[in-house]
């Protein structure tokens, strides 16, 4: 190689744009000083990723991010698109957003990635709900979805995300009817307890696997329904609700909770939802939740499958400590070394020896 040879101006097209898929569109625009073979190759990239943010005065600079947007997806005409992401903080220019976004789906996106901030609930373009490509969707944020098409039909979804979106009427249930193949579900931030969701608060998924909800708001919502009999993991964050008319939990292997009391829940709702997890083999609570077994209003049911069960709690100043059903197993002595190393105010330990069977 001589000294003037430049080996990268020489690498194949398709090469350079999978390097490039790695950036963000506005960072591989920038790579076209490198070679002038590159100065529109940038746009062919698999990935798109748009950010107003990244302009460094994005408010003045907003009409140059605009325009950036609509040469790339003009220079990169129909070429294939496998994951679109677009961060959009301003309330105004719906029309364009959505001609966007339709612009990816009419070129077979697989993983679309959408940070919104839109002045209407109608603004939200309804072709989303008819992809037949996506694979990964991630809808947020601070926004309302006022309808989700009946007709609707996600056939290819298996990861769906939503941050603090509102759903208005069934427009969630809806959603997850769309999805036949849904295996993980991701609901953070959302309005549970708000008019929002006053007509249908139910979780129904005949194929999902993993459910994270997180949704602690200011007061506990009224109803909440689990019909998802394949679930295997679930990490759930909120009030606990005022009542759980149906918990269908077949396949729950795995339970992390971190619930918290209202002030008008009822003592019989922690008790089904708890009687609802009594199959899990792993169960994981924050110290509020291991607080709520105080209300039960009747005996706490057997965990028959447990092999773990993790408390986290404010324990450094605990003085006394009971095991009970104690065999000196090799784990019951792995147990007792944690709490020794983890408990420095411990005084006494209690230990009830388990009777031979």
């Amino acid at each position: 190689m001589t000294g003037d040879e430049d080996r990268i101006s020489n690498l194949p097209d398709d090469i350079v744009c999978h390097i490039l898929s790695f950036l963000s569109t506005v960072e591989a625009a920038l790579t076209s000083v490198l070679s002038k073979r590159w100065r529109n190759l940038f746009a062919f990239t698999p990935n798109l990723s748009f950010d107003h943010l990244e302009h460094r005065n994005p408010n003045s600079n907003y009409k140059v991010f605009r325009k950036f947007v609509d040469r790339v997806l003009a220079v990169s005409g129909n070429t294939p698109v496998k994951k679109f992401t677009l961060f959009h903080r301003h309330k105004s220019d719906a029309y364009r957003v959505n001609r966007w976004i339709c612009d990816a789906l009419n070129r077979g996106v697989s993983d679309l990635d959408l940070y919104l901030a839109l002045e209407y609930s109608h603004s939200f373009p309804l072709e989303v709900f008819s992809c037949k490509t996506i694979v990964k969707l991630k809808l947020g944020t601070l926004f309302g979805i006022a309808m989700v098409p009946e007709n609707a039909s996600l056939p290819a979804l298996k990861t769906l995300v939503l941050g603090t979106i509102a759903f208005y009427g069934c427009a969630f249930e809806t959603l997850l009817s769309a999805c036949p193949v849904l295996k993980e579900l991701t609901v953070i931030g959302n309005p549970w307890d708000r008019k929002h969701w006053e007509q249908c608060r139910t979780v129904s998924c005949p194929t999902l696997e993993r459910l994270i909800l997180k949704c602690k708001d200011s007061n506990a919502p009224r109803t909440i329904t689990f019909d998802t009999p394949k679930l295997v993991y679930m990490d759930y964050s909120d009030y606990v609700a005022y009542e759980y008319p149906t918990l269908i939990l077949n396949s729950l292997v795995e339970a992390k909770l971190s619930l918290y009391m209202g002030i008008y829940t009822s003592t019989s709702a922690p008790t089904k939802l708890i009687n609802g997890l009594r199959n899990v083999e792993i169960l994981n609570l924050s110290f509020e939740t291991s607080e709520i077994f105080d209300v039960f209003a009747e005996p706490i049911p057997v965990f028959e499958k447990l092999s773990r069960l993790s408390i986290a709690t404010n324990s450094g100043f605990l003085k006394i400590l009971e095991i009970t059903e104690y065999r000196g197993s090799k784990s019951d002595l792995e147990q007792m070394r944690h709490f020794m190393e983890k408990l420095p105010c411990l005084e006494l330990v209690k230990v009830r020896v388990a009777a031979k069977p």
